[in-house]
């Protein structure tokens, strides 16, 4: 079965790789100013968020390890051999899987255009960042 050759290692160093682009992402630096503007937060807001932050990180970790583990599945079933086909490849699982399903949030939740924009964004960094990550593990 294609499950059974999946380097365990490749996905949680494509795991972890993907949670540093997330802490970039949104930093203050970064977009993490206006991810919290465009949600209609504030710094007094955000304070209470911080509770229980630790429980949220790791499952939004566990999340991200089984998102890198399917990315895994799919490099090397499809026998993935060259950058362009890598690209494609993250391209369509970004587009039909992450920003296709993620319009919702903003037609049912009416969650803003810019944070929708800044979510998006940063899955597609993740996602090549993982893919990239995978390809490196032969």
């Amino acid at each position: 079965m294609f499950f059974s050759n999946i380097n365990l290692w490749s996905v949680l160093v494509a795991a972890v790789a993907a949670f540093v682009v997330g802490y970039v992402w949104y930093s203050p630096a970064v977009f993490g100013k206006q991810w919290v503007k465009a949600s209609g937060m504030t710094d007094e807001s955000m304070k209470g968020k911080k509770e229980g932050m630790a429980k949220k990180l790791l499952l939004s970790f566990i999340c991200t390890v089984v998102t890198a583990y399917i990315a895994a599945v799919l490099y090397h079933s499809l026998y993935i051999t060259s950058g362009t086909q890598l690209l494609a490849l993250v391209f369509a699982v970004w587009l039909g899987f992450t920003a296709a399903t993620k319009s919702g949030n903003i037609i049912f939740a009416r969650e803003s255009l810019t944070v929708y924009l800044i979510n998006i964004g940063h899955d597609l960094v993740a996602l090549i960042t993982m893919f990239f990550v995978i390809s490196l593990f032969k």
